[in-house]
């Protein structure tokens, strides 16, 4: 019988190699220079929210860890 507590190797999703293959290596992570910008783990910025500055500093920031989390989530579950 299969030992039911070994765990799986993480899965690899299409979203994790599209974003690889785009040169954006997983997990995001919040950004030292700026509150609403993530990037990758390597240190490169990957995207900004609210670019223009029209929501506040807090609103722009929950949206952008919110994203982060959602993405890294995602792929290290294989669901996109």
């Amino acid at each position: 019988m299969a030992d039911l507590f070994t765990l799986a190797p993480p899965a690899t999703s299409s979203l994790s190699l599209k974003l690889s293959a785009l040169g954006v290596i997983l997990p995001l992570q919040r950004c030292e220079s700026d509150c609403a910008t993530i990037c990758d783990a390597d240190g490169r910025d990957v995207f900004t929210v609210d670019a223009n500055g029209n929501r506040p500093d807090e609103e722009a920031e929950q949206i952008a860890v919110t994203l982060m989390a959602a993405i890294n989530s995602a792929s290290a579950m294989g669901v996109l």
